[in-house]
């Protein structure tokens, strides 16, 4: 059974121990505070790795501060982002294209079980990395 959470700009869906999908309520430009409130949500209720759905029903912008702290949780290993239309879309690029620390593993879907597969796949693969370098 998927557990539901509500933050102040958003619906999460506690998929698995390491796996939640957002929701960003319609018409929010997420914000640094969002995003800190994001962090704190995911480090008190997933385990690491973890891995993140943005599935994007909803039309939303996202402040600069926001777009170069969203990926800056060490945790997230993998983020699947599910766009319906061109304008997520190209948001979405442009958010991928903005310069942050560190490595961002992002993939862009037009259909919500292929970002789950894909980020299962991530999962899978980061697992067997982290099992290989404890022996």
């Amino acid at each position: 059974m998927t557990d539901i959470h509500r933050l102040s700009f958003c619906i999460v869906s506690k998929l698995s121990d390491c796996c939640a999908e957002f929701v960003v309520n319609e018409g929010v430009e997420v914000n640094l505070d969002m995003v800190i409130e994001y962090h704190d949500w995911l480090l008190e209720n997933l385990r690491s790795p973890m891995y993140v759905v943005l599935n994007k029903i909803f039309p939303c912008s996202y402040s600069f501060e926001a777009q170069v702290q969203l990926a800056s949780l060490q945790q997230v290993k993998a983020m699947a982002v599910v766009a319906y239309d061109k304008v997520s879309q190209s948001t979405t690029q442009i958010m991928r294209s903005v310069p942050r620390e560190g490595d961002w593993l992002i993939e862009l879907f037009d259909d919500r079980d292929a970002a789950l597969s894909w980020l299962t796949r991530q999962s899978e693969t980061i697992t067997n990395l982290q099992s290989i370098r404890t022996i």
